[in-house]
């Protein structure tokens, strides 16, 4: 093929990559994708549903004012602001008259189904003779008190004010500690009115979140003119778009500095904009094709993958390096094309191992961890297929070298030469590295927490932590969930976890919890309380009533309601209803299964509690953190594992390759050093290390690998050697930028990604010598 065809063939390639990407990019910082498929499948899939679900698309915004009546006014105009808002799923800042009307359509019709959570107990002394006569009394209390009009108007179908207990419960569900004055809800202190809404996008859905928390900026602004209000609000979104914003600017940063930094030194090595532009083409259609395969198969990308895959550039951008330099100071007689054969055993080595490292993330449980494998391989090879098809075709058969450049290659070449002949004292590198080792890897200490990957903003986790104390008492993550294979059977087994947890806030072991079960019973206990309607009770009912002086003719209708009880009132049909939002945050599909979530606070002893229900098939109690922490504990353990074994299989490799134990010990050996060097400079400086770190340390293998490989491939020729020493420090001057950037950012786990490959790639630029001490003495360069 023509070279002019080989270029336009790249060129056209990268622009249908550039538009597809144009076109489909979506960023995400779903925290889901860095969930584990852990060992207990069921737990993992739960985790992984919470993360987006009605809880994290709930928002919780408080108004604070100068007196209440001020607040509870702006709560109301705040709510109709938004209201429209096509963002907006639902919006509450006090009892809703429809959810009433819904609760007691749904409801009322079955309250005497719903009385009692251990009907054989209670029931009796309820419908005793003083129990009766007691529910008489106060029925007329309640005539006779604010509410006097809505019980006139139920009385006659509910005497005994059955519904009136499950309204309690439904308004405890709903608004928690809060209190209702004006029909909005305010805070225990008076200072604060509460405005509750739902979002109709995941929280984690930048293009949607974003502008929405700009509209509510917007729409409170317009409410609080006066400058006399204040609001703070809760919710997960805020957190999501935050870190998006630093992941951009992360990314810019570092794309930015790294494309000036590359720039400046091609032109003052190249002199050439010819080669300075040819260079960059390798590194963009490698990030083209990533971007590509990624959003092909994933239909978006996570801000993290984006974020490692621009510390790709320092890997790359080795490929045009090693090729520009060893053509433009050793040329090949016949052309660009027979320079790329001279030097393609190295160039194809290195990344054929960088490849084989990144391969392994692919065979953990982590979608994330997939994703980068995924991201990294395919721009690897896209820079290498790139450098190899189109650098030879623009090229010049002889491009001139500047002075600077000889200079450089020959201080370089000299340098090395230098320590080959002091073969003793270059065994000082690698025994210092291993000295390190020694003392720093035995401090390692392991953070098996998702917070180390995602730090939120010091400022809004405050914010949220504020908002949240007014609203919801319940511990952040902490549940017991009933599993079962449908509804009917979650409720049973729901009912039974209550009653656990009622004996456990009794005993003191549990401060409090919100159940399902405070609203909807399973349908066997529901039986049961309609079992206690025995006959004579509406008799019996009406006479105590007349001793109050009531008329007994008013309640016909109770009396026909006991003797024909409609079936149970089903779980499917609360959904169905507007009341469906406030109870999905209880109920997880699962893969065949359904989950009934019981919120908890203030467990005493969590191995104890965690106990106590361990007899109740399909019942667990989960600490959403812990398990985290153990899920990622155990994935550090296996990533260890396949960093082990992908180093093996890159040894093998390598000795396929070269066919050399020597030589394979001499291109593997100062790689592994610098990733064992780099952890334990970081554990001598006290810096916990996460899996991200871990992770980072392929990177650092991979760099590694190169500057040995393209070393030992060229000790045999001075001139060789000195063009791949040229090329060795420029990469890794690349690569110290890029991720020495990264290692500033805000969020922790991409600062551990820049932090440990930046360090390594240096370590690995300084041990890469190492690589000469190993090899035999009969390799001898040429003058």
């Amino acid at each position: 093929m023509r070279d002019s065809l080989k270029i336009a063939v790249v060129a056209l390639a990268m622009a249908a990559m550039g538009a597809y990407c144009a076109l489909k990019l979506e960023v995400s910082t779903e925290i889901t994708h860095f969930l584990p498929g852990a060992e207990d499948r069921r737990l993992s899939a739960i985790a992984r549903q919470l993360v987006d679900s009605t809880l994290t698309r709930t928002m919780i915004l408080s108004i604070e004012g100068p007196d209440q009546p001020s607040a509870i006014a702006a709560a109301r105009a705040l709510t109709a602001s938004l209201r429209a808002d096509p963002e907006v799923q639902w919006i509450s800042a006090g009892p809703d008259a429809a959810l009433a009307e819904s609760f007691y359509r749904l409801f009322f019709p079955h309250r005497y189904q719903l009385l009692s959570s251990d009907p054989e107990r209670e029931l009796p002394a309820r419908f005793s003779d003083q129990g009766l006569a007691a529910s008489a009394r106060a029925l007329k209390q309640k005539l006779a008190s604010p509410l006097g009009a809505l019980v006139k108007r139920l009385a006659g179908a509910d005497p005994l004010l059955a519904f009136f207990d499950e309204l309690k419960r439904l308004e405890a569900a709903r608004a928690g500690p809060l209190e209702v004055k004006d029909s909005v809800y305010v805070t225990h202190d008076g200072r604060h009115a509460i405005v509750f809404l739902g979002t109709r996008s995941s929280p984690f859905d930048g293009a949607a979140q974003g502008p929405f928390l700009q509209r509510l900026q917007r729409a409170f602004a317009a409410v609080n003119q006066a400058g006399a209000l204040r609001l703070e609000s809760s919710g997960v979104n805020r957190f999501a778009v935050d870190t998006e914003r630093i992941v951009r600017a992360d990314i810019n940063r570092v794309s930015i500095a790294s494309t000036l930094a590359l720039i400046a030194l091609f032109l003052l090595l190249f002199r050439s904009p010819r080669i300075l532009l040819l260079s960059f083409v390798p590194i963009a259609f490698g990030m083209l094709a990533a971007t590509t395969a990624g959003l092909f198969a994933y239909g978006k990308l996570h801000g993290l993958t984006l974020a490692f895959g621009s510390t790709l550039l320092g890997v790359c951008v080795d490929y045009p390096i090693l090729y520009l330099n060893h053509h433009v100071l050793l040329p090949a007689p016949g052309g660009p094309w027979k320079t790329l054969r001279r030097i393609a055993p190295a160039l194809l080595l290195g990344a054929f191992t960088t490849v084989a490292g990144f391969a392994g993330l692919a065979w953990t449980t982590f979608p994330g961890m997939r994703e980068i494998a995924l991201f990294a391989t395919t721009g690897i090879l896209g820079a290498l297929a790139s450098s190899c098809w189109l650098l030879p075709a623009a090229m010049q058969r002889a491009p001139a070298a500047v002075g600077l450049h000889l200079r450089l290659a020959s201080h370089l070449g000299d340098l090395l030469e230098a320590m080959r002949r002091r073969r003793a004292a270059l065994w000082l590198l690698p025994l210092a590295a291993l000295l390190a080792c020694a003392i720093g890897l035995p401090r390692l200490r392991w953070a098996d927490d998702l917070s180390a990957l995602q730090r939120p903003n010091p400022r809004l986790l405050a914010e949220d932590e504020r908002v949240r104390a007014q609203v919801s008492r319940m511990d952040s993550g902490r549940f017991v969930i009933a599993l079962a294979k449908d509804d009917a059977q979650a409720l049973a087994l729901n009912d039974r976890v209550w009653e656990r947890l009622w004996s456990a806030r009794r005993a003191g072991t549990l401060e409090d919890f919100r159940s399902l079960h405070d609203l909807l019973f399973s349908a066997e206990l529901q039986d049961r309380n309609a079992r206690q309607l025995l006959p004579g009770l509406a008799a019996r009912t009406i006479g105590a009533l007349e001793a109050e002086g009531f008329r007994g003719a008013a309640f016909g209708e109770f009396a026909q309601a006991l003797h024909a009880s409609p079936p149970p009132l089903a779980l499917a049909e609360v959904l169905a209803s507007p009341l469906g939002d406030l109870l999905r945050p209880f109920r997880v599909q699962l893969d065949g299964e359904v989950g009934l979530l019981s919120f908890v606070r203030g467990v005493k002893d969590p191995a104890a509690f965690a106990r106590s229900l361990q007899d109740l098939d399909g019942v667990r109690s989960f600490d959403q953190g812990a398990f985290l922490s153990d899920a990622y504990g155990r994935y550090r353990a296996r990533a260890l594992q396949l960093s082990i074994a992908g180093v093996v299989f890159v040894f093998a490799l390598m000795l396929a390759s070269y066919r050399d134990p020597r030589k394979a010990l001499a291109a593997g050996v100062p790689a592994v050093l610098a990733a064992a060097t780099t952890l334990a400079v970081l554990a001598l400086f006290g810096v916990e290390t996460n899996l991200l770190h871990l992770v980072s340390l392929l990177l650092v293998l991979s760099i590694g690998e190169d500057y040995a490989i393209f070393l030992v491939a060229s000790v045999e020729s001075r001139a060789e050697l000195e063009a791949s020493a040229v090329s060795v420090a420029l990469c890794c001057l690349s690569g110290v930028l890029s991720f020495g950037l990264l290692a500033l950012s805000e969020i922790p786990a991409l600062r551990a990604i820049g932090l440990t490959t930046g360090l390594g790639v240096l370590l690995s630029l300084v041990l890469a010598p190492t690589a000469l001490a190993l090899l035999p003495r009969t390799s001898r360069g040429v003058q």
